[in-house]
């Protein structure tokens, strides 16, 4: 039998319907739901500087550095002057990674040159088995996580192979500036390809690919430095502050979550006669994981700060897989095992995907801050922790917002807040996460979702254990920003009316609103509160986004 045609006009193909099968899929699931509350974050930046009000959390505000992923918030800029809302932009250039994966890993069992037909099936699994694992989660939330897999996986593919060297030094520098933690990989997979190409005719094409590499490199920091003012996007001020303990405990639970992928592949690596071929290629991934160690993992959606490395591992395996078959080495044994395997992995795939459907679940926290911003009065200080949908929904009130965590406000993101900064904050809306700071027992009455807090709850409402001055430099800053804001209602409680939003069965549904009583919108915010756990009351993204 002939091996596998390998023509480019079939990989397209097989690029084309993947990224379209992606997109639909995607399509529907925000049709009847939203994208991730930190997805949202980054859409506001986006519409911002499509609205001329440049990179910044709110018109008229400060510029920010809220959105890490540069290259992306650019992309989707990009999509959107066509006319497309930022969240289909970020569906369709995610599924233009769905492509390129699909397409490289087509193309490795393409050249892999396969004969027989059963192997040639349980392989072509391996083409879609990927899209449908731990990263679809933060995919279809709206993350930019599958385009930068795919530029991540291109890197790796083009360090690996000799006739593809010259193009590391342009790949490394698009994926440094799509997310920080892409400096890391890049500048290590431009190293490894530097010792690859020395003494070949390249050398001289590589170091003028590595010189402008570099330039860009620093036009962009003198750039972005200049505009923004500091050296760091605001989120890395905020992971800085983080428990080692708690960062490794978060790459462990990952690592549990893809072994089904990573034990094959260490097997097989072991088996390999290539296996320091392939550690040394796959360094950058082990950096990023060490990296990942040294920093708080919020907004970690979907292990999405780990994907890089699963979608590498992936590859690996399948090339590993490939090369036991080409050498002959399989025997009937291994391919009944592959079989085994192949089916665990369908019934993953469909673990995840079943997960994923979970955004279509619309709740109060999608339909608050959008049947809010037409009834709040203009012109307010408010202040969030929940800084996505909340902020998003409430552009156009010219009201000032604030990140009390820090992501997208510059004083919280580089200082330890306090009572006394929210003091002279003195917002008139707070909306923040309780971040298990406060016992909500106390507070709660039975059956009652909306609870306002009166007089007699105001012994209860404070921190279950507060920090000393001493401790407050140690903890993260999602649960400083919490205690402060409680802290603060607690010592200003007579000029607030407060709710908590109490789900005993979802903690991270659990949020507290506080409204400053001159305002005189309490009781309509309170009404307001209640309407939205009505099923017959939620909207979807795009119906909200048709009607806004």
């Amino acid at each position: 039998m002939n091996p596998v045609e390998q023509s480019p006009a079939k990989l397209w193909l097989i690029g084309v319907v993947g990224a379209s099968v992606f997109f639909i899929y995607n399509l529907w699931l925000i049709s009847n739901g939203h994208f991730h509350e930190d997805a949202y974050i980054l859409f506001i930046y986006v519409d911002n500087i499509l609205s001329g009000n440049g990179i910044s959390y709110y018109p008229g505000g400060p510029r920010a550095e809220g959105a890490t992923d540069f290259l992306w918030l650019l992309l989707l800029a990009g999509v959107g002057l066509s006319g497309l809302d930022v969240g289909t932009s970020a569906i369709l250039l995610n599924s233009v990674g769905v492509g390129i994966i699909t397409t490289v890993i087509s193309h490795e069992i393409m050249r892999a040159q396969l004969t027989d037909k059963k192997t040639i099936g349980l392989m072509s699994l391996f083409v879609v088995l990927w899209a449908v694992q731990l990263p679809l989660r933060a995919a279809v939330s709206g993350f930019s996580v599958y385009l930068y897999m795919a530029l991540v996986l291109l890197t790796f593919v083009a360090t690996s192979r000799e006739e593809h060297l010259s193009k590391v030094p342009y790949l490394a520098i698009i994926i440094a500036l799509f997310r920080p933690d892409g400096v890391i990989m890049g500048v290590a997979f431009t190293l490894i390809g530097l010792v690859r190409v020395y003494k070949r005719r390249q050398f001289k094409t590589y170091l003028l690919g590595m010189l402008i590499a570099f330039v860009i490199g620093i036009v962009y920091f003198v750039w972005r430095y200049n505009y923004f003012g500091n050296l760091l996007p605001l989120p890395l001020y905020v992971k800085g502050h983080t428990d080692l303990t708690e960062s490794v405990k978060a790459n462990l639970r990952w690592g549990v979550s893809n072994l089904y992928t990573f034990l094959p592949c260490a097997l097989l690596l072991l088996m390999s006669k290539k296996i320091t071929h392939y550690l040394v290629l796959m360094s950058p991934l082990i950096l990023l994981f060490v990296a990942l160690t040294m920093v708080h993992q919020s907004q970690n959606i979907g292990y999405r700060f780990q994907a890089p490395i699963f979608i590498v591992a992936y590859f690996v395996l399948v090339q590993l897989l490939l090369a036991r078959f080409k050498e002959q080495k399989a025997g009937a044994l291994l391919s009944k095992g592959l079989m085994v395997y192949l089916v665990g992995f369908v019934v993953i795939a469909g673990y995840h995907v079943n997960k994923s459907m979970e955004m279509t679940t619309s709740n109060h926290r999608d339909l608050v801050p959008y049947t809010m911003h037409d009834k709040l009065p203009k012109d307010l200080t408010i202040a969030v922790t929940k800084a996505g949908r909340f902020s998003y929904w409430n552009q156009s009130g010219g009201h000032v917002l604030v990140d009390l965590v820090g992501l997208n406000s510059v004083y919280p993101a580089k200082n330890i807040i306090d009572v006394q900064y929210m003091k002279q904050l003195s917002p008139d809306v707070i909306l923040f996460h309780h971040a298990r700071q406060i016992d909500p027992a106390p507070l709660v009455v039975s059956g009652e979702k909306v609870l306002p807090l009166t007089d007699n709850n105001k012994q209860h409402f404070k921190p279950k254990s507060p920090p000393t001055d001493a401790q407050r430099p140690g903890l993260s800053k999602v649960s400083l920003a919490a205690t402060v804001s409680i802290e603060f209602l607690q010592s200003q409680y007579d000029d607030y009316d407060i709710y908590l939003i109490y789900r005993p069965e979802d903690e991270l549904r659990s949020h507290i609103y506080a409204f400053k009583k001159s305002l005189g919108i309490s009781s309509s915010m309170a009404q307001l509160l209640k309407d939205s756990f009505e099923p017959k009351n939620h909207l979807s993204y795009y119906q909200m986004i048709s009607s806004n």
